[in-house]
């Protein structure tokens, strides 16, 4: 099997709607944002997003139902977690997303899995008008109030929309951005191929889609015991992919490649692990796998024990950058 078959503001908080896709064009005042996709609030006055129809979930690359409900497990229930999260609140990887593909005013952008809202916040403060997507409702919530409360008096911020979604089946039409994000998620979606077809789809002639994600080392013993170590404190983590693989998925949507860049974050093994929920047996075999690990793995995961006795290691990520071919509008 082929790698790509495998794998503001604005708006009140307003009930949950589940509503059967209408051939309709956003605007101010629409809460419909397609079908099998949700709306929780709305802010997108000036700002059309035409939408098609989403077939129902029996497609080859959609999400299995058990991949979403752990998904949706896991970051319901520690939503606020990542809201706090050194890792996704700043750093390196979302000021150098911002910087590259420069979201202002006038455009509109997407930003997919947003979790607790960081990269949506970033985008929307530069002017864009921003949707941040997520599968996990409770997610979207705290990243709502999150977002709400950081762009309180910020006039010159673009307008946020949340709205509940599946990143492999997007219910947008085509050429509806002018760019679309997704930091430190893909990990966690089963198809990958079809994600990033999904943004291409989406995004205009001459936008840019931009995905920071953990890496794997290319030889397959080290990334599965990565892999497994990764999914040893998070079920819902499906595999991080090498530097290679990632770009064939670029290459094979059809996008352009016009930045890459590797770049490492440290973590402490506790933090890490106690964001996800993990209990105390769990982080002791964590522990182990992490300083016990063979050669290969342990040069990637570089781990380190202080004088305290605490563990630490690092996740390798990347930041490609792709534009859809075609003309600049």
């Amino acid at each position: 099997m082929s790698l790509r078959a495998h794998a503001r503001r604005g708006g009140v908080f307003g009930s949950l709607m589940q509503l059967p896709y209408a051939p309709v064009t956003r605007g101010a005042g629409d809460h419909v944002l397609g079908y099998n996709c949700s709306i929780i609030s709305e802010s997108a006055a000036g700002q059309p997003v035409n939408l098609r129809p989403v077939p129902l979930d029996n497609g080859e690359h959609f999400m299995s139902q058990h991949t979403k409900n752990l998904a949706q497990h896991q970051f319901g229930t520690h939503a606020d977690g990542y809201v706090s999260s050194p890792v996704h609140a700043r750093g390196y990887s979302l000021t150098r997303l911002i910087e590259l593909i420069e979201p202002q005013p006038g455009q509109r952008v997407l930003d997919l899995a947003t979790g607790g809202g960081h990269t949506a916040l970033a985008e929307a403060r530069q002017g864009a008008w921003t949707a941040a997507g997520d599968l996990t409702m409770p997610m979207l919530r705290v990243a709502r109030e999150f977002i709400t409360a950081q762009l309180a008096g910020e006039d010159d911020a673009g307008p946020v929309t949340y709205a509940q979604l599946d990143a492999e089946r997007l219910p947008f039409a085509p050429d509806s951005f002018d760019s679309v994000t997704c930091r430190i998620a893909a990990h966690h979606f089963p198809a990958v191929a079809a994600f990033v077809d999904e943004c291409m789809r989406v995004v205009r002639p001459g936008g840019l889609v931009a995905v920071i994600d953990q890496l794997s080392p290319g030889e397959p013993k080290p990334a599965r015991y990565i892999n497994a170590f990764e999914r040893l404190r998070d079920p819902s983590h499906m595999w991080a992919y090498n530097a290679e693989e990632w770009k064939g998925f670029f290459v094979g949507a059809g996008l352009d490649m016009v930045h890459y860049e590797e770049f490492e974050t440290s973590h402490s093994l506790i933090a890490w692990a106690e964001r996800m929920g993990n209990e105390a047996a769990t982080i002791s075999r964590l522990r182990a796998m992490l300083l016990q690990a063979p050669e290969p793995a342990a040069a990637w995961l570089k781990p380190h024990v202080d004088t305290t006795g605490a563990a630490s290691f690092v996740i390798h990520q990347f930041l490609l950058i792709g534009r859809k071919i075609g003309a600049d509008v």
